[in-house]
């Protein structure tokens, strides 16, 4: 029996999944698009009446225009994510200040890169929750897609809770891991979200990300967007192209043409087998082209909102 292959259906019921969380993490190796997927999917849940934040931990110059109504795209510098931290452990903002600026303590912040993942995670819970949003943005971010860092990075970024709560055995700090812990091991709340590309090593990567996620996580991740796969023309459209051509006279032309499309559609299916030999879950597989010079969070989310690509 063959393996099965990625369709639309239950690529677009992954996506309606992550769309009903209310934290999605999005990673993937850096180049591969995850930033622009993490736009995109706050364009859907717009789209689906929701109020959506995107969430990023320094400016990545994405593009994502004021149109997009009912979106903010939130930068969480380093600084002040460990201040709004420091002052909830010190219920002093003065305190906090003080501590934070001792030798003594940025010491321990270069030492250990978990205090702020820490605290990063625990700004994007208050944001899902109404409370970070900006001010006068209208009402709360019941959605919020967490732009995380390269693969490489994204499972010690949600293991910080857990480093935290062990390390700390009581205590603000331990009281906060634990929370957080909580919050990221509620499936029906939150979820991960992978990009990836048609490439070998890109795809070995992801398969690795995907296994330690499962292991470390808990959880696999809930949608894999195969990104800048090669479109199909449709069905017939090559042979279509030959016969026109022979009732045209210009037999050659229709062949170069008619051959492009078949080559597309070779390069196609290698990318499927690829992913699929790789080990990627064809039931949590979508496909897209994003073979513009500028791809932008809109037409990513066209092409999500459809289930992706059609495998023939």
């Amino acid at each position: 029996m063959s393996a099965p292959k990625p369709n639309r259906a239950d690529a677009l019921a992954s996506i309606e999944r992550v769309l009903a969380r209310d934290i999605v993490f999005v990673t993937g190796k850096g180049g591969t698009g995850k930033t622009t997927l993490a736009s995109a999917l706050a364009v859907l849940a717009s789209r689906r009446r929701r109020s959506a934040s995107v969430v990023a931990f320094e400016d990545p110059g994405t593009e994502l225009h004021a149109a997009h109504i009912g979106i903010d795209r939130i930068v969480i510098p380093q600084n002040e994510a460990l201040l709004e931290l420091a002052t909830s452990v010190f219920s002093s903002s003065i305190v906090a200040k003080v501590v934070l600026a001792t030798n003594a303590m940025k010491r321990f912040v270069r030492a250990s890169p978990a205090i702020v993942e820490l605290a990063h995670l625990e700004q994007v819970r208050l944001i899902a929750e109404g409370r970070g949003a900006p001010r006068g943005s209208g009402g709360l971010r019941r959605f919020a897609v967490v732009d995380l860092p390269a693969s490489g990075h994204a499972v010690p970024w949600l293991r910080a809770p857990v480093t935290f709560r062990r390390f700390f055995r009581r205590g603000p700090l331990h009281e906060i891991g634990e929370r957080l812990e909580r919050l990221l091991a509620d499936r029906a709340r939150v979820c991960v979200v992978v990009c990836t590309l048609p490439e070998e090593l890109v795809l070995r990567e992801t398969v690795e990300l995907c296994r330690k996620l499962a292991s470390e996580h808990g959880a696999p991740p809930e949608l894999i967007v195969l990104n800048h796969v090669p479109p199909l023309a449709p069905d017939g459209a090559a042979d279509a192209l030959r016969r026109v051509g022979r009732l045209a006279g210009d037999v050659e032309t229709a062949g170069e043409v008619a051959g492009l499309l078949d080559r597309r559609q070779s390069e196609l299916m290698r990318a499927v087998d690829a992913a699929l030999s790789a080990g990627i879950d064809a039931s949590r597989l979508a496909l897209v082209s994003q073979r513009a010079a500028e791809p932008s969070a809109q037409s990513l989310a066209d092409e999500l909102e459809l289930g992706g690509l059609p495998v023939p």
